[in-house]
């Protein structure tokens, strides 16, 4: 009779040594899921972080250039474009004023400010009013996340909408935002009375 104890002792055992591999398993399969997540969310935290300090930054050369040159002119620069392009900050008043000239002249009216692939945005130059909701369609297959003065972030899954309230803290104004963590000013909302 002992001897049956035994194997049974012997084979509960095996037993449980296996199904301790297989809970390790288990377990390391687990840690590892977690690893890579908190990794992909940390880049993804890097990449916002990256998207929120280029607006503090100064505007590359190529771009200030267009405002502190000598041969500009009203008809010479015109489109939503060239827009986008902001003055020097040691731009002269009277260089500021012609970028804020031309960004009220090609200012549009629109339903919609429309995110196309690849932050691409239309109207780049949009006209909205103080404190009254406007659209934000996202015709993209990804999400994008728009984000005007650091503080007014909106996310916009694949194919849908989002209101938003004309309010970004400082009144009526012209506001540059960024589309994702894209380098540049995707477009701007002109926020009038």
């Amino acid at each position: 009779m002992k001897k049956k104890n035994k194997k049974i002792s012997i084979s509960g055992i095996v037993l449980a040594l296996a199904a301790m591999k297989k809970k390790s398993r288990i377990i390391i399969a687990a840690n590892a899921i977690l690893a890579v997540t908190a990794l992909a969310l940390g880049l993804l935290i890097y990449q916002q972080q990256l998207g929120k300090n280029t607006i503090d930054q100064e505007k590359p050369s190529r771009d200030s250039e267009i405002f502190s040159s000598e041969n500009f002119t009203s008809s010479s620069y015109n489109n939503e474009n060239d827009a986008l392009r902001w003055p020097a900050q040691n731009a002269s008043s009277e260089e500021k004023q012609r970028h804020a000239d031309l960004i009220r002249r090609v200012a549009q009216d629109s339903e919609f400010l429309s995110i196309n692939s690849d932050c691409s945005m239309q109207p780049a130059v949009f006209r909205v009013t103080l404190e009254e909701s406007f659209t934000i369609r996202n015709q993209d297959d990804v999400g994008h996340t728009i984000t005007v003065n650091e503080d007014n972030i909106f996310v916009v899954p694949a194919g849908s909408t989002k209101n938003v309230i004309a309010d970004f803290g400082q009144g009526r104004g012209n506001y540059g935002f960024l589309c994702d963590s894209k380098q540049g000013v995707a477009g701007i909302l002109v926020v009038a009375p």
